[in-house]
């Protein structure tokens, strides 16, 4: 709880989630920055409250991401391009959930390297805190 990832924690476009303070964070591409994302408008550094959709489809001058969600509003996958033509798929990233809505998984696919994916898998233990985080790269 209260814990905050830094430049250091994160690769440029990579995803992490705070479970404890329910606060997602990401990495942008183009300034290097950590940011929080929520849900809130505006834009700005980790603090700052950022529409997701809108971080995502306009935010980036290089790339173009499409967020997906289920009936329930949770993140299914986000696709992401290399321009709003959406005329090269660089990379998916899926996340699934288990029966209470807790994320298991977020697997990134490299759409341009067949084979080439990072899946983590998450457990938690009885209280509900993420007891383990697995990565398991495929080249």
């Amino acid at each position: 709880s209260g814990k905050l990832p830094t430049i250091g924690d994160l690769q440029l476009g990579e995803i992490c989630i705070n479970h404890a303070d329910a606060k997602i964070f990401s990495r942008r591409p183009d300034t290097g920055a950590v940011y929080e994302l929520t849900g809130g408008g505006g834009g700005g550094p980790v603090g700052t409250a950022v529409d997701l959709d809108a971080m995502f489809s306009t935010a980036f001058e290089n790339y173009y991401h499409q967020v997906n969600y289920s009936g329930s509003g949770d993140i299914t996958n986000i696709q992401v391009y290399d321009d709003n033509l959406q005329t090269t798929h660089l990379f998916s990233r899926t996340f699934t959930y288990d029966g209470s809505g807790n994320l298991t998984t977020v697997t990134t696919t490299d759409e341009q390297n067949a084979g080439v994916s990072l899946t983590k898998t998450i457990s938690y233990n009885g209280s509900g805190d993420i007891a383990s985080v697995t990565r398991n790269y495929i080249l």
